[in-house]
């Protein structure tokens, strides 16, 4: 597997390829190979490889820190809305204290109109981890001008200690 990322850093996705594939062929349940695998097939647009190798991953580990993210971005941007709230919801299940994951699905939720629905989402993650409220204006920067959402950011750092 570092034979293959250093491929890939060097700009050889074809021996980079050869490489990872060789190491999931002696680690078929290690996590960590399978999301670095997925995310070279996600950046050369192999969206069906990523999709597979993500969900690989999210089976074999699903606390694993960023899958639920990266794979609800790749049907973000396949357009497969659906598909991308049932995996995030599947990841607040799997990791309830992970507030990246509402400030995702509050920003998605904001994306498709559901203001209401994304305010209560946004009001949860603050609840739960504060610091990163950021993180939903990274993934819709837009909202850093909704005024509700600010309301509830002044109100929550207020409360703070």
């Amino acid at each position: 597997m570092g034979l293959g990322v250093c491929y890939d850093e060097l700009g050889d996705q074809k021996a980079a390829i050869n490489h990872m594939e060789k190491a999931l062929d002696y680690e078929d349940d290690n996590a960590e190979y399978w999301y670095i695998y997925g995310d070279l097939k996600h950046k050369l647009f192999d969206i069906e490889a990523a999709v597979k190798a993500y969900e690989k991953v999210s089976a074999i580990d699903p606390l694993h820190p960023e899958i639920w993210l990266d794979l609800s971005e790749i049907y973000i941007e396949t357009g497969e809305i659906k598909k991308s709230y049932e995996v995030l919801e599947e990841g607040i299940y799997q990791q309830p204290k992970n507030a990246s994951l509402l400030y995702r699905l509050a920003g998605l939720l904001f994306k498709e109109g559901k203001n209401k629905q994304g305010l209560a989402v946004v009001a949860e993650g603050l609840e739960l981890d504060f610091v990163r409220h950021s993180e939903l204006f990274e993934f819709s920067p837009e909202l850093e001008l909704n005024p509700d959402i600010q309301d509830l950011i002044q109100m929550h750092f207020r409360k703070k200690p």
